[in-house]
């Protein structure tokens, strides 16, 4: 059964992420399920699937971040590790997210199940890991550019270049036959600057 995200609260308790979504009956025997549960995809959350809790009457999907933080906003912006989004933040968060990519097309898994909310994007400083939705019925574009819109939100206001970038990936995102390509084309031409 595919479903899409709306209305869904995610929740931490115990070094877990729970996602909390309305009405979704969890499909176990889905291909994409199994292959989350039997494979570690690099750069993604520990899928435990799921389960059913004695102070719940409903099902949960659960992932494993244990010493990772979750890249939350916070009252200033985001956290990421103690800092805002940067452009540094902002080429390895695309980057991670084109080779979380790559890593689910090797177990046929859809792009949509790539999970771009910032509820559910863990850190450890250095590396980012996102949740994969088995089954996810959204479309991952429209959900990067949303994506992109909330990176530009919470960008550190004192970094004139991570401000150029985010705003320029959010531009480029907004075209309708837009590519991971130009993002990462965009990501390298800052880098390429940074470098000289």
């Amino acid at each position: 059964m595919n479903y899409l995200m709306k209305n869904w609260r995610f929740d931490t308790a115990y070094n877990n992420l729970y996602i909390f979504p309305d009405e979704m009956k969890v499909n176990k025997a889905s291909y994409e399920y199994t292959m989350l549960c039997e494979n570690n995809i690099k750069n993604t959350l520990s899928f435990q699937g799921a389960t059913e809790t004695n102070y719940r009457y409903y099902k949960d999907l659960h992932w494993e971040w244990l010493n990772r933080w979750l890249v939350k906003p916070v009252k200033d912006g985001v956290r990421v590790g103690n800092n805002k989004f940067n452009k540094k933040s902002i080429i390895k968060i695309i980057r991670t997210i084109d080779d979380v990519i790559s890593e689910m097309e090797k177990y046929l898994i859809s792009e949509n199940s790539l999970c771009l909310n910032l509820d559910s994007i863990a850190t450890d400083g250095e590396n980012f890991y996102f949740a994969l939705i088995p089954n996810n019925n959204s479309d991952f574009s429209y959900e990067l550019s949303k994506f992109l819109i909330k990176i530009l939100r919470y960008v550190d206001v004192e970094d004139k270049e991570g401000i150029d970038l985010a705003y320029n990936l959010f531009v480029k995102s907004s075209k309708e036959d837009y590519t991971m390509v130009d993002l990462l084309t965009e990501c390298d031409k800052k880098e390429n600057k940074m470098e000289v």
